[in-house]
């Protein structure tokens, strides 16, 4: 019986703490308070601290370090700015991309196409014996976009071999390649009549056309898979694809970027970035006090850059709003560095708590 008494009234001085707290926090400015310090707690008071400035043009930050393409040379600096080592190419045309863990060193003039990694060995070469115009990395492949009398698509395995070779007709907008490699996809674009019409083909491994959907006055932005759903992008909605059926639709304003990571779809469209299942249901909308183009995944968060102005959040909540000294060229980022890349110099920065 003592002992039923000790719980009742240990319980009572609980409710009464419980509702000192309740009172505490509708106060007007305490909640600011209580959620700035369930932040600190959580670790989430995060700043952007300079780790180096590397002075010069034409420098591209690449997984903790810088490359500089100089003439026909691509020269990699180590993290103090040494240098580590120097390719020279005899290109007509020179371009290079960066993926994800390779750099692609190519002459646009004859497609032929240099797989390099972080070391500077060559791990792959394709001759592809034609212009290219465009290429892009997805998932394992590569891609390549060909313009000549007609405009063509090649896929090519992360081995090396031609796994599709395909002409296309109209002009190519957007191409991409499901991750197992057993679904492509592009878009193209046509004036028809005076309309704009935009249209995306589904594709086997084989390059049989397993659907292809049109869509009038609308530019589409970009394509990307979830499995074997197409998330389509244009310059005014966001839908969800699966063999040609639309399973939701949304429309936004002033769409500027979209990135599927996490089982979360973000897009950024006008001052807000909204945060969605791939249901289609809205989970978080921020609406952001500064102007952003594109959306940069990070390792535990997502960057929005543009013009001046970086902010980065993590679920959905900014923790970081930066305005540079200079309009951003563009951004990478590397584990917990947060590259800036301007017109004539590169600024690395570390997030870190505070």
């Amino acid at each position: 019986m003592e002992d039923f008494k000790k719980e009742i009234k240990g319980f009572k001085i609980f409710l009464i703490i419980f509702a000192l707290i309740v009172l505490v926090f509708i106060q007007k400015g305490n909640q600011e308070r209580f959620i700035s310090l369930l932040d600190k707690i959580s670790g989430k008071d995060m700043e952007l601290v300079l780790f180096k400035e590397y002075p010069g043009d034409n420098l591209k930050y690449f997984k903790g370090s810088i490359l500089k393409w100089e003439k026909n040379s691509l020269i990699f600096f180590n993290k103090d700015g040494k240098q580590k080592w120097v390719k020279d190419f005899s290109f007509m045309e020179p371009d290079f991309l960066l993926g994800q863990d390779y750099i692609y060193a190519m002459d646009k003039s004859t497609g032929d196409i240099y797989k390099i990694n972080s070391q500077g060995d060559t791990i792959l070469r394709l001759q592809l014996k034609t212009p290219i115009f465009n290429i892009t990395e997805s998932g394992s492949y590569l891609m390549a976009h060909i313009k000549g009398e007609g405009e063509r698509l090649i896929i090519i395995d992360e081995g090396g071999k031609k796994v599709l070779d395909q002409p296309v007709p109209g002009n190519i907008l957007t191409f991409g390649v499901n991750q197992d490699g057993s679904r492509y996809v592009y878009s193209t674009i046509k004036v028809e009549g005076g309309d704009i019409i935009s249209q995306i083909f589904v594709l086997n491994k084989n390059g049989k056309v397993k659907y292809n959907m049109s869509f009038k006055d609308e530019i589409v932005f970009s394509t990307s898979f979830i499995n074997d759903q197409v998330l389509l992008l244009t310059d005014n909605n966001l839908r969800l694809i699966l063999n040609g059926n639309v399973k939701w639709s949304k429309e936004f304003p002033l769409i500027k970027d979209s990135y599927i990571g996490d089982n979360k779809i973000y897009v950024l469209y006008d001052n807000n970035l909204e945060i969605m299942d791939f249901g289609g249901k809205v989970e978080k909308k921020a609406a952001l006090g500064l102007d952003y183009e594109k959306i940069l995944p990070l390792e535990k968060s997502i960057a929005l850059y543009g013009n001046k102005n970086l902010s980065i959040l993590q679920n959905g909540k900014e923790i970081i709003k930066y305005i540079g000294a200079k309009e951003i060229v563009d951004l990478r980022a590397y584990n917990d560095f947060v590259a800036l890349h301007y017109e004539d110099y590169i600024e690395v920065n570390k997030l870190q708590s505070k």
